[in-house]
């Protein structure tokens, strides 16, 4: 790897740091404020003292830490047969992060929060370092494996989607080494990432299509042994929870293009800080890219898989609902297959739109970053 290639990734990770530090800062330096623990939350769980509660309430972190916190009861149940604390299936099947988390950590729970982080940082630098040994060159588009909101939001809420991000990168250059063909190390990539995001599905199952419509029956079958794994964890967890993790998901997909009308009402009513930034992924990044797929499309320029795939989820992306749409915090990080496909793609290409492109999603996803960095949070400390 060349001396720029590593400066790149050096600048990343000091960015990122400089982030973190930019929003813990207003939490005394408490990294756990990443978690996004609501008071509530953490008094009926018992989180351990030194913990940032917010008082107005938290997001997904604070469940991935909770799940991290009950592996023990969830993989092995409890001996009264009771179920663990946080009894919800569908976080749980996104069990890759507080597994890591609980593994790295030896099972201490007062180093959960910095593992958590770690494992981001690790996960989102690494996939750019894979992208640029593989491409062999820096470019806009390949940049924006770091800046954008699935990697930006990941960090600074304590996510799963920046390993998804690292596996689904990963699994992509090990296909294009492979000429585009699947082999068994493939399925255990795609079967990671499945446990990070349930949404490596909209990856997985066009792909299989596609090698089962060229008759290639050997990658078909990997790829559906990749699924293997997530339905067995399905299974697993309708015997401890009672319930089917995957059907919560379904309300995510809508009518083409109906979430993105409700949003452009939604303008002309309460305008929000986090609206106006789905609004500027929706028309600095999205609109212009799907433009640009769908006329290469029309003109029979697609030939390249990983452009079909690409044009894909943005089909994808422009069917979900509304209650997705509303936030770049869900929009924007929900389809994380998206951004690897887009930064392979626009950097094969390496044209002037997808330049252009590459560089509204940075700055889009950097402004939106910052700006949810900077809200201060009334809290208190458990």
């Amino acid at each position: 790897m060349s001396r720029a290639q590593l400066s790149t990734i050096a600048g990343a990770v000091l960015f990122l740091i400089a982030l973190i530090a930019f929003q813990v800062s207003r939490y005394d330096g408490n990294v756990s404020a990443l978690l996004h623990v609501s008071r509530e939350f953490g008094e009926a769980f018992q989180v351990p003292h030194g913990v940032v509660l917010y008082e107005d309430g938290g997001y997904d972190g604070m469940l991935y830490y909770q799940i991290a916190r009950d592996i023990p009861k969830i993989l092995f149940g409890s001996r009264d047969g009771s179920l663990p604390p946080y009894d919800s299936a569908y976080r749980a099947q996104r069990i890759l992060l507080p597994l890591f988390t609980y593994l790295l950590s030896l099972g201490q729970e007062s180093y959960f929060p910095w593992v958590i982080l770690l494992i981001n940082l690790a996960s989102i630098t690494g996939a750019l370092a894979l992208a640029l040994n593989f491409m062999r060159k820096i470019s806009l588009p390949i940049l924006t494996l770091v800046f954008n909101p699935a990697a930006l939001v990941g960090v600074l809420f304590a996510l799963s989607e920046p390993l998804s991000l690292f596996f689904t990168t990963l699994f992509l250059i090990l296909w294009k080494r492979k000429n585009e063909r699947v082999a068994p190390l493939h399925i255990l990539v795609l079967a990671a990432s499945m446990f990070a995001r349930e949404t490596t599905l909209f990856l997985i199952l066009p792909l299989l299509v596609l090698h089962a419509f060229r008759k290639q029956w050997k990658d078909a079958v990997f790829l559906a042994l990749a699924l293997a794994p997530s339905l067995l964890w399905q299974w697993f967890l309708i015997e401890r929870f009672g319930t089917l993790a995957l059907t919560t998901g379904t309300h995510m997909i809508n009518l083409p293009l109906l979430g993105v009308w409700q949003l452009l009402l939604s303008i002309f009513g309460t305008v929000s800080a986090y609206r106006l930034s789905s609004l500027s992924f929706l028309i600095l990044f999205a609109v212009p890219l799907l433009t640009i797929e769908l006329w290469r499309f029309a003109r029979g320029h697609i030939k390249n898989t990983l452009e079909g795939l690409l044009l894909f989820c943005l089909l994808v992306l422009f069917s979900l609902d509304a209650h997705i749409w509303g936030v770049i915090t869900s929009v924007g990080r929900v389809l994380t297959p998206l951004y690897p496909l887009f930064a392979f793609t626009a950097a094969e290409r390496d044209s002037l739109s997808d330049r252009l492109i590459s560089l509204n999603l940075i700055a889009v996803s950097i402004i939106a970053a910052i700006g949810i960095a900077s809200i201060t949070h009334p809290f208190s400390i458990s």
